[in-house]
């Protein structure tokens, strides 16, 4: 009985003896371990500028006693910009310096930006820098000669030298009657994008007429305009090549279609469609045939329309398609008239032969419906052409 009691107090001082030693051996451990701190970044100075982009970046001088698992540069239009926002650049790992682009910036917009790095402490900040990108200007550019000048069409052009800072979205020329053209009017041309040189063709103009022009670019700073030239369309008279002919008539006060300040008329092949030609259809009442200027047109439509017969003189002007033009037709007893007047200044007449007008003569009892009138271009009379006799030329026209 007296030996257990003897052992108690040796087992008691034992565990005393192993508590103390584990409760020191603990102690040391902990306060042997290194301690972590937030990294210690530098941003770095914004470089390159533009209008929507630039070069930033930083380094890292301490990694707080951890590696480094995020780096990168974040911005705002506000100042202390952290990366909870989205304007900001992923730059990879580790304690190297690095260098970020900044994207998607707004033209003459001041940003502040933060270099950070993100340890696993935490997430530090560098510095604050602050810039302000770029502004675009508008384009500067000249207005190119006028050249190629006719009646109704002219060419020229421009040349962009410098786009203002932003890209040219839209260039080309506008023109006008009065000074001072501008892109809100309705004649003006589109000719692509960028800066450089481009051509322009000036269309729809009218004869004898003084017309201003400028070249205009476009960015996102808006609309420039180079300087200003004026020119003045060709006059037209009988005798020129216009419109795929020649002129052969100017339309006068009374004519059908006439308007003052305006120059309208009629455009005559250069040569015959054809001779020993037949009108076509004898005995046959093409009705509403007119002899007036003006109504050629009509008249032919109506010949082909009620007329079969292969071959003959209105069908042959009707199915002319003659340097781009389709809408030739077979002249009326005046408009054939005007061509003889003015058949020496209009030329390739054969003034030994009669043409064929498309005006059917009505009053040739009692033969009706058998002729049409029919002049001789030797000296101007006028007479019934047996619509079947195959001895007339046939020379087409047409309006402008």
């Amino acid at each position: 009985m007296k030996k257990r009691i003897f052992l108690i107090p040796i087992i008691l001082i034992f565990l005393v003896a192993f508590f103390v030693n584990y409760s020191c051996s603990s102690d040391s451990e902990t306060a042997n371990a290194p301690t972590v701190f937030v990294p210690v970044v530098i941003t770095s100075n914004i470089l390159n500028v533009s209008q929507t982009s630039a070069i930033g970046g930083g380094s890292i001088t301490s990694d707080g006693g951890s590696n480094i698992f995020a780096k990168g540069v974040c911005w705002n239009t506000s100042s202390n910009p952290t990366i909870a926002l989205n304007s900001k650049t992923i730059d990879g790992a580790g304690s190297n310096s690095f260098s970020s682009t900044l994207s998607s910036l707004i033209v003459g917009t001041t940003y502040y930006v933060r270099a950070y790095a993100t340890n696993s402490k935490g997430t530090a900040y560098g510095n604050e820098v602050v810039f302000t990108t770029a502004n675009t200007n508008l384009p500067t550019l000249t207005t190119t000669n006028i050249s190629s000048i006719t009646q109704t069409t002219a060419i020229s052009g421009g040349e962009i030298a410098n786009d203002g800072g932003g890209t040219v979205t839209s260039r080309g020329i506008c023109w006008s009657t009065n000074p001072n053209p501008t892109i809100a009017g309705i004649t003006k041309t589109v000719d692509g994008s960028g800066i450089g040189l481009f051509s322009s063709t000036l269309s729809g103009l009218i004869t004898g007429t003084t017309y201003y022009v400028r070249a205009y670019a476009t960015n996102s700073a808006g609309t420039s305009y180079g300087n200003e030239i004026s020119f003045t369309t060709g006059t037209i008279a009988i005798g020129q090549n216009y419109e795929g002919g020649v002129i052969g008539y100017m339309l006068q006060p009374g004519d059908s279609g006439y308007i003052a300040g305006q120059n309208h008329g009629l455009i005559v092949a250069s040569s015959d469609q054809g001779t020993n030609l037949i009108w076509g259809c004898v005995g046959l009442n093409i009705a509403g045939t007119s002899a007036s200027i003006g109504s050629g047109q009509t008249n032919t439509t109506t010949i082909v329309n009620n007329c079969s017969t292969n071959g003959i003189a209105a069908k042959i002007c009707s199915d002319l398609i003659l340097n781009g033009y389709d809408d030739w037709f077979l002249p009326s007893k005046e408009e054939l008239n005007k061509l003889y007047l003015n058949k020496t200044t209009i030329g390739g007449f054969d003034n030994n032969q009669s043409y064929l007008s498309s005006t059917q003569n009505d009053n040739t009892n009692p033969y009706p419906y058998q002729f049409a009138w029919g002049v001789s271009f030797n000296n101007g009379a006028w007479f019934n052409a047996y619509k079947t006799d195959a001895f007339y030329n046939v020379r087409a026209i047409r309006k402008f």
